[in-house]
């Protein structure tokens, strides 16, 4: 009987443990201040099947949503293998200034960055793509969102 009582006891009390330990909750950065363009990006990122989301701090969170809207840029960048979803005021460096995603799967990035936003980005019909090169593709999320 002192046994049963014994692994009784050591349940209980690891039961009590972990139970007062804090939750870690899916998405911890949805505590961090975001401007509604910014969460609308994230919510593309994280609804689109081939895309994920980076975990960025809520410093980052911070400073991207210092960026006025109508100069923010969508891009994407090849680095380490992955299709880099990123974010930048300037199209003209082509420097990804902020990670804030990236692509899986086979297939085209700027293709995945059209289909995410469910736009044509033919440049023909859409005078609002500029194209750096064959494979970086220049959005503009504050006229597309909208």
């Amino acid at each position: 009987m002192p046994y049963f009582s014994r692994i009784i006891s050591i349940s209980i009390t690891s039961f009590l443990f972990f139970s007062l330990l804090p939750l870690k909750s899916e998405n911890q950065n949805d505590i961090c201040l975001k401007s509604p363009l910014l969460s609308s990006i994230l919510k593309s990122i994280e609804e689109f099947d081939l895309a994920e989301n980076y975990d960025l701090s809520c410093s980052q969170y911070k400073t991207i949503s210092l960026i006025p809207e109508d100069s923010l840029f969508i891009s994407t960048k090849r680095s380490r293998g992955k299709d880099q979803i990123c974010l930048t005021n300037s199209k003209n460096t082509g420097k990804c200034t902020h990670k804030i995603g990236f692509f899986i799967g086979e297939g085209n990035p700027s293709n995945k960055l059209c289909r995410m936003f469910e736009t044509d980005c033919s440049l023909k019909n859409n005078p609002l793509v500029l194209t750096e090169t064959v494979e970086r593709l220049y959005l503009k999320p504050s006229t597309l969102i909208r």
